[in-house]
Order: structure tokens, then sequence, then C-alpha cells
């Protein structure tokens, strides 16, 4: 049929399937988690590694509980240590003292992966600061040659993980290490960047701290992924010549690896939850690191918000108000593809009119109240809708959300409304929009009790005489007066390391320390700073003045 004709960069088979995956589990876990350290130096003793009693089984059992697909582990991070029994570095687990130098992790985590029902995946980072001739035409044979003990000894893989670290201006041979991939691994897909493009399914999102842009398009242009431009991997590109879904990647605490002293900054259940809307409901797999802790295991803390935030997600989309709706279309559609088809999530049912614009009128059975919508496209024919808005009708027609992007699926939320009639207006479209499903949920949001708190707070950089200064790496807030305060917020958005400082009236003093904030970043501080007047927030990446919305409550 003419109007099922793919437009523009279209998803394959494999990318399609990573769609329907929806979430990721990442496991950062080698020598790093010994040392303390975020990037090994490739020095460290093969005896440093020894997760006395490592428990891949409870690691699969906690993140199917959660509602992920897959899992992806570190097999060797950029201080080249392997987690296997390669034959061709001494750099790797028959060294370690683990099971006398015998143990195998891959083998342990691919083998809980299959017993719980979870894709594999595996992370192999091509810098290798072990590796003596790393940089040299020698490495990429010697990279290839690793690639495929673990791409024939582990079974099935379905997504190999090439890092872009320290890797900017490195003579690889790509074609050699894609072409190990597919000839051993024909479905799985390949993350990568830079000198990968051409052989990338997956993309990189465009920070570490866990949110897609909006709109967050999986086209994009070959040129931007090469140079690997922040601004445009994190919204894509409307019509770019490639399609790549990004993977919107963070971890559950500041660091990827596990760190003794992150104990109390693990993500709240508030946090993950509005992850799942920035990554999943923004058109992109969510990629979440969990790190196992030195014996192998991960903390109670993390797989309990973890769980807990995927189960608030369920409950919610559980039942959709639309189930028991009449809808109808203000344009003639075409037969077999009604209405009523966005009823059905998932199946190759959905609703084509017979016009580029159209607006969808949903009679909800009584009224309901609500506060959160999802919508989802059939992508497999291409990002055709560029502008839509959803709207309820309360007294007159008002708008809960306007956007550009579709894509596999959008979601948010919003200030609840009791209505019976919705509707899904589409406003600009390049071919036909083809409706694949719609639904509407009460989502419990409970769990953003803090946050809600604080927009009833008294937030002192709004005072009469608050003053703020912002430069490239500095933000000076003065409050116009002393006043006690907890809590501050901002806008972590391009962000990395940061830290608070308090004047005292002498000296500024440090009173906190973070790294990758979300969106939207909440900061408790240990206890209430009772005698400044005026802060600094410090960041090593450049602030922009427009979008920190920085905020500070004493609650």
């Amino acid at each position: 049929m003419e109007f099922l004709k793919p437009y523009g960069a279209c998803p394959n088979e494999i990318q399609m399937e990573h769609y329907q995956m929806e979430k990721k589990a990442f496991f950062h876990f080698g020598v790093n988690t010994f040392t303390n350290l975020e990037w090994g130096e490739g020095t460290e003793s093969e005896k440093e590694f020894n997760p006395v009693g490592c428990d891949c089984r409870q690691w699969m059992r906690s993140i199917k509980a959660a509602g992920f697909k897959l899992a992806i582990i570190t097999a060797k991070h950029h201080d080249g240590f392997c987690l296997w029994q390669s034959q061709y570095t001494e750099h790797c687990m028959k060294n370690s003292p683990y099971k006398d130098g015998k143990g195998d992790i891959i083998k342990e985590f691919t083998d809980a992966c299959r017993e719980f029902g979870i894709k594999a995946g595996i992370y192999i980072s091509p810098w290798d600061r072990n590796a003596p001739f790393w940089g040299t035409a020698d490495y990429s044979p010697f990279f290839a040659k690793q690639m495929a003990e673990l791409l024939t000894n582990y079974g099935r893989i379905d997504e190999v993980w090439w890092d872009g670290a320290g890797s900017n201006d490195t003579p690889y041979d790509w074609g050699m290490w894609a072409y190990t991939v597919k000839s051993l691994q024909p479905q799985a897909a390949i993350y990568g960047s830079r000198g990968a493009t051409p052989y990338a399914d997956l993309r990189w999102v465009g920070n570490e701290a866990g949110f897609a842009g909006n709109p967050c398009f999986a086209t994009i242009n070959a040129k931007t992924l090469e140079s690997e431009k922040i601004s445009p991997l994190n919204k894509g590109d409307e019509d770019g010549d490639m399609f790549a879904i990004a993977e919107t990647d963070t971890s559950t605490r500041p660091g990827w690896f596990f760190h003794e002293d992150q104990e109390n900054e693990v993500k709240t259940v508030a946090q993950l939850v509005h992850l799942w809307f920035d990554s999943v409901g923004s058109n992109t797999n969510m990629l979440l690191n969990i790190p196992p802790d030195k014996t192998g295991h991960l903390r109670d803390k993390d797989v309990h918000n973890v769980i807990t935030a995927h189960q608030i997600i369920s409950n919610a989309r559980s039942t959709n108000l639309i189930a028991t709706a009449k809808i109808t279309a203000d344009r003639e559609w075409y037969e077999g593809y009604e209405p009523e088809n966005i009823k059905v999530e998932g199946e190759e049912v959905f609703f084509a009119p017979c016009s580029n614009t159209v607006t969808l009128n949903i009679q909800l059975k009584e009224k309901s109240k609500f506060n959160m919508f999802e919508i989802g496209e059939m992508i497999e024919y291409g990002h055709r809708i560029r502008g839509f808005r959803v709207e309820a009708l309360d007294g007159e027609w008002k708008t809960l959300f306007d956007g550009t992007c579709i894509g596999y699926k959008w979601a948010d939320y919003f200030k609840e409304v009791e209505t019976d009639q919705v509707r899904i207006v589409i406003y600009d479209s390049k071919d036909i929009p083809l409706i694949q499903f719609f639904g509407l949920y009460w989502l419990d949001t409970s769990v953003f009790a803090e946050e809600e708190k604080l927009k009833t707070g008294v937030d002192l950089a709004k005072g009469k005489s608050a003053k703020l200064i912002v430069s490239e790496h500095e933000a000076e807030l003065e409050f116009g007066g002393i006043y006690p305060f907890n809590t501050i917020k901002f806008n972590g958005t391009g962000l990395w390391e940061y830290s608070f400082e308090a004047f005292d009236g002498l000296n500024y003093y440090h009173i906190y320390t973070g790294t990758t904030p979300h969106r939207e970043q909440i900061v408790r501080l240990p206890e209430t700073i009772k005698t400044a007047y005026k802060i600094k927030f410090n960041s090593s990446r450049v602030i922009n003045p427009d979008t920190l919305n920085l905020e500070v409550y004493n609650l």
C-alpha cells in the first residue's frame, strides 16, 4: 500500500527488537571495584580482583523483578583486565585469586542471564591501557581475537558495546571488528560512534545523567555520530540519514563502579521514575548501571529502589482508561486501520487516516482522573509525526502536552485532570501518521512528595534582594541576608562534576560534592547551614545561565 512506504531512515529488525526491550541493565564490575577507581591505569595487579561470593544469579533475579530485558557487563574496561580466561593476555582471570585462577565471570554472567530469561550483552573497551601495543597496527587484530573469544564461548550475545573513551584519534580497524561481531553473532546490535558509525545500531544519548532530549529522534546524521556532538546526540536529527536508537545511560550511584562512600547517594525511587519518562518514555532505551560491590553482590538499597520504581510505572500502566472508550476521527481512514486500533499495544494493528493531519476524539466511558499519557507510532515506517498535542475538555479544551517527536514510545505526566473527553491532535506529519497505541493512566505521584514540597517552600534564590551571578564554571547566589537552608535544586543538564560552597562572612567552605547530576537534581545537605548569606556552585563544565534554575530551600 502506498501509505505504508517507509519514510526516511527506518529501523532494521535488530533495532526493533531493541526498542521492544525498553530497559537494559549495566554492570560495571572489574579491578576498579577493588581499587576505588573509575578509570584504571592498566598497571593494577590481577590479584586485586577477588569477588569472593560473587552471585550473578542475584543480579539477574533483581533486574528481572525490575522489568529489565537485557544485561550488559564490562568484560574489559579501559584498564584492560579481562573478566574471562583470555588466551591473548595475562591480565585476566587466570591470574586472579578468584576460584584459584579458574574463575570466569563472563560464564557466570551469561549462564545467569539464560537461567532468568535475560538477554546478554558485552561491553568491551577498545581503549586498553594494559596492552603495550595499543595504538599500533597490531592492536586491531588482538582486539578482534578477544571479541571472538567472547562471541564464541558464551552462547547468544545480543549487544556489543564499544566505549569511545580514550580513542578519539586511534587508528582502529572498525570494519574488522564489525565483521567479527556480525559473522559470529549476526543478531547482535552494535553500540558505537566515531569510526564505528557505519556499523552502529545504537548510539549514546549525549550525557551520562539519564535523560534524552525533547525531542529525541532516533534518526541522526552520520557526521553527528562520527564527531559525537553532544546536543544533536541528545535530540537526534529529524531528517537524519541513519537510524540509531539512543541508549539513555546512567548509574544508580554517582560512579559507574562501586564505591563504598556513595552508599548514601543512591538514586531515589522518584529519580528512577523520572528516568523511565526520560528514557523509555522519550523514544530511547533505558540503560541503567547497578554496580556490584566487592563481594559480587548488588546492594539492597539499589535493588529496592529500582524494583519499587518499576512497580510504580507498571501499576500505572496496568489500567488504560481508553480500553473501554469510544474513539472517532475527523478524517476518513484506510480500511482496516480504524481509530479503535490504538487501544492495542504491541501488535501489527494501528490507525492510518487518509490525511497528514487528523484529530482523534476519545470519549471515555465515564469521567475519570488521570495524569499520564503514552503514545506510539509505527516507527517501522519511519519518523513521520513532527507535531502533536494531547488535550482534555475541562469547560474548554486544554493542552496537556505538546510535542514534536513520538517514535516507538513517548510518555509524560502532568497535573491530574478529571474529564470524559480527550483528543489527540496530529497537526504536523511528513507522511500519513501511523498511530500504533495510546494510553491514559493514573500515576501515583506521591513518590514526588519531596519535589512537591519544594514547590510550596520559600526559594531563597527568588528573594527580593537575591542576586545570582553566573560565569563559565561558577554561579554565586547572594540571598540578601542570612537564611538557613538544607536543600538545593538545579538543572544538571550537560553538567558533570560539581560542588557547593557556603560563605560564612570571611571565607567559602565546602558543603557538598557530586557528579552526573539529574535534569532536576535535588541535593539534600547532611545538616542545615545556618550562618551563610551566599553560596557558590562550581562546575567542571560550562554552566548555561539560562537553564541552571538554581533553587535553595530550608525544609
